[in-house]
């Protein structure tokens, strides 16, 4: 993960597959789970690193220490390969976890399943997990674990599981604190996408909306643009959104919180539809009368 300019390098050849299979085989576990960390970090699409990962997980997990069990569920949500039998290793070490693993260890595998989609499916594991942490100090969480609890909660909801939280509580206040803090996407791509819409005759957008009723939610997961009362939201895709292809011809792939946020909003009852940054190089590049025809086929059928 420190190589940088040579990261691509790197990725296609452990992507190779008799070098993933030998990797699986030979690399001790926290070497597998840094590796993984390291492809999350960059962004690389390695399906064959995964798969090989992936199966040698699923092959004595139950020795592997906590804090690697954690960061290689994170990172495999975080990159959007939801595989499920892994997903099912990763529940089983959860009663170990909820005795001997810290606050990292329980917050990054409660986000995992939650951005994986994988809560009800998974919900005893996800309440013992869930559990443990409201029985925790309060102060032994960093701001970041709060974040991703936070999320996991609302990602629960979407499931229909419903995570508590006792009104009064140290857990209480802080999770609110996490959710009154906004992540700021790139505004001039926003602001670019405004202006085309407002060209076009569309009216009746905001921005920074909140999918949900009341104060749930606060700032966290605010859709980009949104219609409100047709329950319409254009969500916009930086290059951060997805994982970079290997091959020549490949299309980049949406990484896992984007999958996730779209079936959330999906849940709420909101008409999704994802708007890219090669989609606006490619409209860019094609003129005003194609960025019409696009708004019109994609959200057109939409907006009243």
């Amino acid at each position: 993960g420190t190589v940088r300019h040579d990261a691509k390098l790197l990725a296609e050849f452990i992507n190779r597959e008799d070098v993933a299979e030998n990797l699986a085989r030979e690399a001790q576990p926290q070497d597998i789970s840094n590796t993984t960390w390291a492809m999350r970090k960059f962004k690389y699409e390695c399906p064959h690193l995964v798969k090989a990962f992936s199966s040698r997980a699923m092959r004595g997990m139950e020795a592997w220490d906590l804090h690697t069990v954690s960061n290689l569920a994170h990172a495999m949500a975080d990159l959007g390969y939801i595989e499920k039998h892994f997903f099912d290793e990763v529940a089983k070490q959860v009663e170990r976890m909820s005795t001997e693993g810290n606050e990292q260890d329980i917050s990054n595998t409660l986000w995992a399943f939650s951005v994986a989609g994988l809560v009800a499916k998974n919900e005893g594991a996800v309440r013992i997990l869930w559990n443990n942490a409201m029985n925790r100090p309060a102060e032994n969480f960093l701001d970041a674990h709060w974040s991703m609890l936070a999320l996991t909660i609302l990602f629960a909801k979407s499931e229909g599981v419903t995570l508590a939280v006792e009104t009064g509580t140290g857990h209480s206040r802080l999770l609110k604190v996490v959710v009154g803090s906004s992540i700021q996407g790139s505004k001039e791509f926003e602001n670019a996408v405004l202006h085309e819409l407002s060209r076009c005759g569309y009216r009746g957008f905001e921005r920074e909306v909140s999918p949900f009723g009341g104060a749930e939610g606060g700032e966290l997961l605010r859709i980009d643009i949104a219609w409100r009362k047709e329950k319409v939201a254009l969500e916009l895709d930086g290059p951060t959104h997805f994982l970079t292809a290997l091959g020549e011809n490949s299309e980049p792939r949406l990484d896992g919180p984007s999958n996730a946020k779209t079936r959330l909003l999906q849940s709420h009852g909101w008409k999704v539809y994802r708007l890219s940054y090669l989609d606006r190089i490619d409209l860019d590049s094609k003129g005003k009368d194609e960025w019409r025809k696009f708004l019109r086929e994609k959200i057109g059928r939409w907006i009243k």
